[in-house]
């Protein structure tokens, strides 16, 4: 919380030295900041680059001073890139075990925020691979998610 003014002028000359036009605001009871980046005249080519760009520098920042690219509307398929980026290995394991232990099917939102298909895949490729002599006609979902856990 105590963080946000001085993060606020950062990401602000971040976005001037980008050349973009950016408004910021939050909650201060929380330490929340909303960035609201305009487009203006840029063509769609510009504004893609000059967006991926800035996000990438500017998730970096609010990570070097502790924070995480959500906030108080979640994650969402724009920050979900940044959100794994900046978020720490072990953090990420124990967010995917919640969610595999709430919603073992992953039927709730998939793939908003985890790609839980891809780590089934990987470790049905990793299990094929280490054990040539067994064959695995099929998974049980609850040994993939211990061996997921590991």
């Amino acid at each position: 919380v105590n963080k946000i003014a001085p993060t606020i002028i950062a990401l602000k000359q971040m976005a001037i030295e980008a050349n973009l036009s950016a408004i910021f605001f939050g909650h201060a009871g929380d330490g929340n900041i909303h960035a609201n980046i305009i487009k203006n005249d840029l063509t769609d080519e510009e504004w893609t680059e000059k967006i991926e760009a800035y996000l990438d520098v500017l998730y970096a920042y609010v990570a070097k001073v502790g924070g995480k690219p959500s906030a108080e509307h979640g994650i969402g398929l724009l920050k979900k890139p940044f959100f794994q980026k900046y978020t720490g290995t072990s953090e990420l394991v124990a967010m995917k075990a919640i969610k595999r232990a709430f919603d073992p099917e992953n039927i709730l939102n998939p793939g908003k925020i985890f790609d839980l298909w891809q780590l089934k895949m990987f470790l049905f490729l990793w299990q094929r691979h280490f054990f040539k002599n067994l064959f695995f006609a099929s998974y049980d979902k609850h040994l993939l998610t211990y061996e997921m856990m590991v």
